[in-house]
């Protein structure tokens, strides 16, 4: 098979696979695809693309929903050409590749990186209120569930109806340094994840600023393992999940002085913070909810109330995942010598560290989530 010197866009693939090439450039564009290994496979994985959107369009609520744009569907429901020479040509780059799908068989089986037509990075996933039941990324002995070497792509709708302040939620499993899973919102740089200890699962909470999203399309949120390729670095996203909280309402100054109020009663918690185990929770949500008051005012406050607020947080927040990192550890380690009604005990009495409070804190989310796991089985 002769390689051509030119090759077809990714937009020509895609309008080819959507059936909106017109007949002359859709003859052409098969006349290449038949004499070009590198791009029959390509067709091929725009087609396992469309195949995903459609799966996703299975599930999701209908045109006209509040969760997902028309635009979006229109996507997913569109019909491929009718045309035997697709079928044809269809069969001919499968034949082409099969020497290819044999050696990446092989090297799955050897326990090396997955190959393309396992790996799920171009798929796209719903992203929803209601926590996902798999575990995306590269890794069996992290418990992933849906490959996905190098990404992890996620969609999700955004309304102006309703003024709210989005952010997601997720464990992270086996990120050993800062800078290895960035994190992107409709292609917008908003950081990188934070490292967690060992196999211990990081629950984690990342703001989607509300001067990113889109009304009216499909927002799309990426995990990006920057590592892969070429390199094959195991990693996961565990059972990511949508919040959204509704802004509060209130006139021009008085949100500004009930977020003042909100940080006294932080710093009031945080001076007793060594005399209830719950006062740093407590003042944690109480500086979350004084940020949302500032948002309501202006979503780009930078006054020095707002950096005084931010400044407590983050200390706030490295004690906090002091503690949480401390008990999960700890769990963890009762847990490998099979004692485990200690080790449920253990993530039990990590509740008094995190109480239920008005912006509840995602290590009680990962304490009561092991919890669930453990009380079925327990001894």
């Amino acid at each position: 098979m002769t390689e051509p010197s030119t090759h077809p866009s990714q937009e020509g693939l895609f309008l080819w696979v959507a059936g909106e090439l017109d007949a002359r450039a859709a003859l052409e564009l098969e006349q290449h695809v038949h004499g070009c290994r590198g791009c029959a496979e390509r067709l091929r994985h725009e087609a396992r693309l469309e195949a995903n959107m459609r799966e996703i369009g299975a599930v999701l609520p209908g045109p006209g929903n509040s969760e997902v744009p028309a635009a979006f569907f229109q996507r997913i429901t569109r019909f491929f050409r009718p045309a035997p020479l697709r079928l044809a040509l269809a069969a001919t780059a499968t034949v082409a590749l099969v020497g290819f799908a044999l050696t990446w068989r092989e090297t799955a089986e050897k326990g090396q990186p997955l190959s393309p037509s396992r790996d799920q990075a171009h798929a796209v996933f719903p992203l929803r209120e209601t926590a996902s039941r798999d575990t995306y990324g590269y890794g069996d002995d992290l418990g992933v569930t849906v490959s996905s070497i190098h990404e992890a792509r996620f969609v999700f709708n955004y309304s102006e109806a309703i003024p709210q302040v989005y952010s997601v939620t997720f464990e992270a499993r086996g990120v050993e340094r800062k800078e290895q899973i960035e994190i992107t919102l409709n292609g917008v740089h908003l950081g990188y994840l934070e490292p967690s200890a060992g196999d211990y699962p990081k629950t984690q909470r990342v703001k989607l600023p509300r001067k990113y999203l889109k009304a009216g399309i499909a927002n799309k949120l990426v995990f990006d393992a920057v590592d892969n390729p070429p390199n094959s670095v195991p990693w996961a996203i565990v059972e990511p999940r949508l919040l959204r909280k509704v802004l509060p309402t209130c006139a021009v100054g008085e949100c500004t002085r009930e977020a003042k109020a909100l940080y006294d009663r932080a710093d009031r918690h945080l001076a007793q913070r060594n005399l209830a185990a719950e006062n740093r929770v407590l003042a944690w949500s109480e500086l979350q909810r004084a940020l949302v008051f500032l948002e309501v005012e202006d979503p780009e406050s930078q006054s020095d109330l707002y950096v005084l607020i931010q400044a407590t947080l983050r200390d706030v927040d490295r004690e906090l995942d002091a503690k949480c990192t401390s008990i999960m550890l700890a769990a963890k380690r009762i847990e490998e010598m099979q004692d485990l009604k200690t080790a449920y005990k253990t993530y039990r009495d990590g509740l008094k560290w995190f109480p239920e409070a008005e912006d509840e804190h995602p290590c009680r989310w990962g304490l009561q989530k092991k919890i669930d796991e453990y009380s079925g089985r327990q001894p």
